[in-house]
């Protein structure tokens, strides 16, 4: 009878453990493939989520890069006509003040550095987001210079806030109040859209990340257990 016994439980310890999933019974190494299946499925559909979603950023980013070019040529069109206006003033006995093109040129520059740097900084967001989701975004170039930019822009629009390049020498009496709101400088939309692709961008590595890891935990439970029952054997 001990005998029979013993041979009762060893047969017994050696049936595969099992667990019930959605009503079905199944071998842990069962459950564990059909985990791993799943894990794999919403990887896919997550890869297939964050690429739809990459190319409308990639596509708002090329709307925000024409909005930054025109905003661009508005101070620009608007200094050359201040300085042509301020040309034309000028008596024959004032040639010394006369603006040549040259100068000209360094007054439009100096008074679109805002557009100008955030031209730049779309530029540099549109690379990022043709570059494929790394380790760490802190490494790559295109998100160090956007990042770069944004100081500059938020500097150079509140020094400058109005457009304009040769402030109180022009004087031509209007000072009313919706005179002054279409000298505005416009905001920079590319600070917005940054905040968004960049923090899409981190999202999405989170997401790649964790979806990696799971299925990695998953992988070395499945491996831990063919080695385990393999040693009983």
């Amino acid at each position: 009878m001990a005998g029979k016994k013993s041979k009762t439980s060893a047969k017994s310890s050696a049936k595969p453990k099992t667990v019930t999933v959605d009503g079905e019974k199944l071998s842990l190494e069962a459950s564990l493939d059909r985990a791993l299946i799943t894990l794999e499925n919403n990887r896919l559909q997550i890869l297939s989520l964050q690429d739809s979603w990459g190319t409308q950023l990639r596509r708002i980013g090329t709307v925000i890069l024409f909005l930054a070019l025109k905003q661009a040529s508005v101070p620009v069109y608007g200094c050359l006509d201040e300085i042509h206006e301020w040309n034309e003033r000028l008596s024959s006995d004032n040639d010394a003040l006369f603006i040549g093109k040259s100068e000209a040129w360094k007054y439009c520059i100096t008074d679109s550095l805002t557009e100008i740097f955030s031209v730049l900084c779309c530029l540099s967001l549109l690379w990022l987001m043709y570059q494929p989701i790394q380790g760490s975004e802190f490494k790559n170039l295109p998100f160090r210079l956007s990042l770069a930019f944004v100081p500059v822009i938020i500097a150079s629009y509140q020094s400058n806030p109005t457009i304009g390049c040769l402030g109180d020498l022009m004087e031509n009496g209007s000072s009313d109040t919706e005179g002054a709101d279409n000298r505005k400088r416009a905001f920079p939309n590319v600070l917005i859209y940054l905040f968004i692709s960049v923090g899409s961008r981190f999202i999405m590595q989170y997401q790649r990340k964790q979806s990696t890891e799971s299925i990695q935990k998953v992988t070395k439970m499945k491996e831990d257990l063919v080695k385990s029952s393999k040693k009983k054997k």
